[in-house]
């Protein structure tokens, strides 16, 4: 609808900036859905909150440095969906891991 296509996934500009799951804090998620290959942890339970917000507002304040920034942030996170029951598919890997965490 407003092909907004960046290339090489990086997308930062004076009226739209987009921050991808690989470069927004210590998103967890699995490289290529392998269970072998977690990255930051691959599971939200598995990395500290508060080092994940430090990492997030040191990359927001550098994609973002004009406090009067007023254009559009997007937080771009594909490796997961928001509703357990939602991630089939290769998503899956998290079901698994998730219950053997516990």
């Amino acid at each position: 609808m407003f092909a907004l296509v960046p290339t090489g996934q990086e997308f930062f500009g004076n009226k739209v900036v987009i921050f991808y799951e690989n470069r927004f804090g210590l998103c967890p998620y699995y490289k290529a859905y392998d269970p072998s290959q977690p990255i930051n942890g691959g599971l939200p339970q598995n990395i500290s909150i508060e080092n994940h917000l430090a990492v997030v507002e040191k990359q927001i304040k550098g994609a973002i440095p004009d406090e009067n920034f007023n254009g559009i942030a997007v937080i771009d996170i594909e490796q997961w969906r928001p509703l357990y029951e939602m991630n089939w598919g290769g998503k899956d890997v998290k079901h698994s891991d998730t219950f053997d965490s516990y």
